[in-house]
């Protein structure tokens, strides 16, 4: 869970952050005056087109925002606190790891022993990494 932190600007209360994935935040700013959530490009402003449509009389919100994209919060009064939490994906049904389900690269290995083949599979971090054991088959001579 992660503080989110308001500054005063221009009449207004603005909290600007980097999106980690989709999250939670949940905000008190004592009334139930609307907020606005924008998403914008880091370094630019946010336009009346990237406005996020929410109930803004809502205190607890679900945002779904790109990594890496930058998420601003307005409220008309003073902020007393406010947290974040980012909601973590399970990779696969069959109990994956969790985290980022992205993959970004693969590697594989296959060691040189016989028996019965077998490959185990790990996604750490986008990273999928397969480890083949026992493909070599038997060497055997024919004489005939």
């Amino acid at each position: 869970m992660k503080d989110i932190s308001f500054k005063s600007k221009d009449g207004v209360y603005e909290a600007d952050f980097k999106s980690e994935g989709p999250c939670v935040v949940q905000i008190d700013n004592g009334k139930l005056t609307p907020l606005a959530i924008y998403k914008h490009m880091e370094g630019m402003e946010p336009s009346a087109d990237s406005r996020i449509e929410f109930d803004p009389r809502k205190r607890t919100i679900d945002l779904d925002v790109p990594v890496g994209m930058m998420i601003r919060i307005v409220s008309e009064t003073p902020v007393k606190l406010a947290k974040m939490v980012v909601v973590q994906s399970n990779v696969g049904s069959s109990g994956g790891s969790g985290g980022d389900s992205s993959i970004t690269s693969a590697t594989a290995t296959v060691d040189g022993n016989t028996g019965t083949p077998e490959v185990s599979v790990d996604l750490q971090g986008g990273a999928l990494s397969f480890a083949f054991k026992n493909l070599k088959g038997e060497k055997r001579c024919y004489w005939f």
